[in-house]
């Protein structure tokens, strides 16, 4: 299906401090790796999250997104935005 990712993991940041729950691995514990078959397919997918997130507002918690081709890097909105910043340098780093 377009926009589906074809592989995905999560990852916990000590800088959150919250264990990565194993029955339902999402980003509360520093963030997820998702890859697409393509680019385009990622950024829909980016779209989306973001358009859910302003539709949901505070419910939905906050979350960075950072994307370099078919991957899609989401970090937890709990992390200072110093923080989720190493993130970014580090998908730019993929380009």
């Amino acid at each position: 299906m377009a926009g589906t990712y074809v592989s995905k993991v999560a990852f916990a940041d000590g800088r959150v401090g919250t264990p990565i729950d194993q029955t339902d691995p999402g980003n509360d514990a520093g963030g997820s790796i998702e890859v697409f078959v393509n680019a385009s397919d990622g950024q829909a997918r980016s779209d989306y999250i973001h358009r859910m997130l302003k539709q949901l507002g505070p419910i939905a918690g906050t979350e960075y997104h950072y994307l370099s081709g078919p991957v899609l890097v989401r970090v937890t909105g709990d992390l200072q935005p110093i923080a989720a910043k190493d993130y970014e340098t580090a998908v730019a780093d993929l380009a």
